[in-house]
């Protein structure tokens, strides 16, 4: 005669994984290489070996530490370093654990960082149409600017012969 199966107690249920910290944007390479480390724990602990599912859990929170500018190695040292021995207080449930890790040893965002400006836009001497001096414009003006020595006098004789064109104007 067999055992009937019976009901697992509450108690015996597997709860979910604790919550992860979550990275402020979210970039497949980022998640790649928070996936990445995450396998590599195992190689460095096999108490460590995760399923895909935990992986796929965990990955938010390592990318989360990344994010936050903290080298790779200093985030499997935060996850690996400090583990009971094998034994009778080996960790159980790996998964929770880095759960627990990823979430109350999260390091303070980077301090902020002011964009660097922008190189000025250099723009090429270039002559102007009417007297052919050379000067540094932008393109969107193609004559000398107003006050240039000489202008008047070094035109030519076609822009002359132009209504209401004169050099630097």
């Amino acid at each position: 005669m067999r055992p009937e199966p019976t009901q697992p107690k509450p108690s015996e249920k597997r709860r979910p994984l604790p919550a992860v910290p979550q990275p402020g944007y979210s970039s497949p390479d980022l998640l790649r290489a928070a996936t990445a480390i995450l396998a590599d724990l195992s190689a460095l602990d096999p108490r460590l070996h995760l399923s895909a599912c935990a992986t796929a859990h965990l990955a938010p929170g390592v990318a989360a530490w990344l994010e936050r500018d903290v080298p790779p190695a200093a985030v499997r040292h935060a996850l690996t370093s400090g583990l009971p021995p094998e034994g009778r207080h080996s960790p159980h449930h790996p998964a929770a654990v880095l759960a627990y890790r990823l979430t109350t040893e999260l390091p303070p965002p980077p301090p902020f960082r002011a964009p660097e400006a922008p190189e000025p836009v250099r723009h090429p001497l270039q002559n102007c149409d009417h007297c052919d001096r050379a000067f540094t414009r932008s393109p969107a003006a193609p004559i000398c600017p107003p006050g240039m020595p000489g202008q008047a006098a070094t035109l030519s004789a076609r822009s002359r012969t132009l209504p209401g064109r004169r050099c630097g104007n």
